[in-house]
């Protein structure tokens, strides 16, 4: 289903995910340039001095730890 019509024209693509247990869940993914072209189209796609989007302006970097993996039991 995901390899047909109208998702293969669809801006946002789903990526459904389901584990040999119970998980079950539907990640959707949006292209770089896709952002830029429909949600922010009076922006440009280059780093900025002062990050910003849709005039909110970042403070500072975003902190955040990589993710860590656990072993299966």
């Amino acid at each position: 289903m995901k390899n047909s019509p109208p998702f293969t024209t669809a801006v946002i693509a789903v990526n459904p995910k389901i584990d040999s247990r119970t998980q079950r869940r539907l990640p959707c993914s949006l292209k770089f340039n896709d952002v830029f072209q429909y949600l922010a189209p009076d922006d440009a796609p280059r780093p900025q001095g002062r990050p910003a989007l849709w005039g909110v302006e970042f403070p500072s970097a975003v902190a955040s730890r990589p993710r860590t993996l656990f072993p299966k039991p």
